[in-house]
């Protein structure tokens, strides 16, 4: 009965594959070219590795810039490092842990930290 029943696959059953399929690649496509960071503390300097380079700060030093924007785990937060002659370093919750990136910040500086 099933056999006799049978209707032709037609193209407009095919969108939803379709779209299904469009949408996996691109999905694909951004989490294959988004980058990892590396970030490591050992003695107070901070090392950061993105994209093959390398980029390094001292965050036992008062004299390094140190800007804390916002509450850790809540929108818009981020850690903003200024360098001299560029633009500065921002490291925000697509890098890392915000409640653990305070904690080790801290530790280090707890003058640029609002503690509750």
């Amino acid at each position: 009965m099933t056999y006799e029943n049978r209707t032709d696959l037609a193209a407009a059953d095919l969108v939803p594959v379709g779209i299904a399929v469009a949408l996996t690649l691109v999905l694909w496509a951004v989490r294959s070219s988004t980058s990892v960071a590396r970030l490591a503390v050992e003695g107070g300097q901070l090392t950061v590795t993105r994209n093959g380079e390398t980029w390094r700060c001292d965050l036992a030093s008062r004299a390094t810039p140190i800007e804390v924007v916002g509450t850790p785990g809540r929108r818009g937060w981020k850690v903003v490092f200024a360098r001299r002659g560029r633009p500065p370093y921002v490291v925000d919750s697509s890098v890392v842990d915000p409640a653990h990136f305070t904690r080790v910040l801290a530790h280090y500086r707890p003058d640029v930290v609002d503690r509750p």
